[in-house]
């Protein structure tokens, strides 16, 4: 049996150049969906694409984010990559669609967008590769 076609190159270009700490821990990792929701139940909800997982944790770009708008605290932006270490990853698989949906940042219409927007907002600053490319 083949990989899955989530993680296959064939399938999937921007996979065919990227470099892993431990490839054979991420795709164990990413079987079900390379797409996760960090612990859910939270107050400021947060998705992402499992971009590398090894020994000590993974290594996530954050794709959707829903801000509570009454609750203060800090909440990663859209397209940063952060280290999640195992010991304090709390996670639920989902899906693609899901992880890029609309992202909530305030109250106005201007600060509610999905992935797709955020990414062309990018590329007209000039930023694009760092999305574009993987990490």
């Amino acid at each position: 049996m083949g990989k899955q076609p989530h993680l296959n190159p064939e399938h999937r270009p921007e996979l065919r150049n990227r470099t892993y700490m431990n490839k054979y821990y991420w795709e164990q990792f990413c079987q079900e969906s390379r797409w996760i929701q960090l612990h859910p139940g939270d107050t400021h909800s947060r998705w992402g694409e499992i971009v590398d997982a090894w020994e000590a944790g993974i290594k996530l770009k954050i794709t959707r984010v829903v801000r509570q708008l009454k609750c203060g605290g800090y909440t990663p932006e859209l397209g940063q990559v952060i280290f999640v270490p195992w010991s304090k990853l709390g996670f639920a698989y989902c899906s693609q669609q899901e992880s890029q949906d609309k992202s909530v940042f305030g109250y106005g219409q201007d600060q509610v967008y999905d992935w797709d927007t955020f990414v062309d907002n990018q590329r007209a600053k000039g930023i694009w590769e760092i999305y574009d490319h993987g990490v």
